[in-house]
């Protein structure tokens, strides 16, 4: 289950909830009229601030057959305050360590529910009919730590951790994606597949190993938006929901 991401859950033990590989993110005419809807939509109706929290998608851009939830809405718990001390112990030491951007799976979703409210907001897309399927978006101040992954030089890589549960390692696969989105400054786009997950040694990677998110990320002057995509999502709904996005934060102060 994965409609409410904002939970008390350890990210070292947090598995991947995704139920097949992704459609390939491409650009034609119908994508482009959305953009150009979406670009007057937020012209219309422009964030209130350059702040994370005005900046990112709201329930305006829910597609059809898709429930809206921003992080911390009633009944979730505040992770930046509930676990302020455990992102520090946390990370993972991925090799080779640039590609650490692409090392992704759900518990990267929990972990942007963990960074502080005034440079992070977080919200999700889940489908109504199927919850292991949706589209988990955050907004950041900042470019991209490390800036935009390379994507072609990452295409197998693993990443270790330690915790009260015992030593966790993870191999992965990237492929790039073709995704275009007018207005940004740079973009980049993978299919990330988890190819092995041991704790302690030992397989516990049998439901996990296999299964493909889509990850892209975006920059925008001194912000970035970040898109996890897990279980069977359209193209037309990503492509949507990243043009809303960038037409959302490029319509500041229009």
């Amino acid at each position: 289950m994965i409609r409410r991401f904002a939970k008390p859950l350890s990210l070292a033990v947090l598995p991947l909830a995704v139920s097949g590989a992704l459609v390939s993110c491409s650009s034609d005419d119908s994508d482009a009229a959305g953009e150009d809807a979406a670009s007057q939509e937020a012209l219309q109706n422009p964030p209130a601030s350059d702040a994370p929290a005005d900046l990112i998608l709201n329930d305006a851009s829910t597609p059809e057959g898709y429930t809206f939830e921003p992080a911390g809405s009633e009944g979730d718990e505040d992770l930046s305050d509930l676990f302020a001390d455990e992102g520090e112990d946390s990370g993972d030491v991925v090799t080779p360590p640039q590609c650490a951007p692409l090392a992704v799976d759900l518990g990267l979703v929990l972990q942007w529910s963990m960074e502080p409210a005034d440079k992070t907001a977080v919200a999700s897309f889940v489908q109504d009919q199927d919850d292991e399927s949706g589209v988990f978006v955050r907004v950041t101040t900042g470019a991209p730590e490390g800036g935009m992954p390379d994507i072609a030089g990452c295409g197998e890589f693993s990443s270790e951790s330690n915790s009260e549960f015992g030593s966790m390692s993870k191999s992965f696969q990237a492929t790039p994606v073709d995704v275009s989105v007018d207005g940004v400054d740079d973009l980049a786009a993978a299919d990330i597949t988890v190819t092995g997950l041991l704790l302690d040694g030992e397989d516990v990677g049998a439901e996990t190993v296999g299964q493909t998110a889509r990850y892209i990320t975006g920059a925008l002057g001194d912000r970035t938006f970040n898109f996890l995509v897990v279980g069977q999502v359209d193209n037309e709904v990503v492509q949507q929901l990243a043009a809303d996005q960038v037409a959302r934060m490029n319509s500041v102060g229009a």
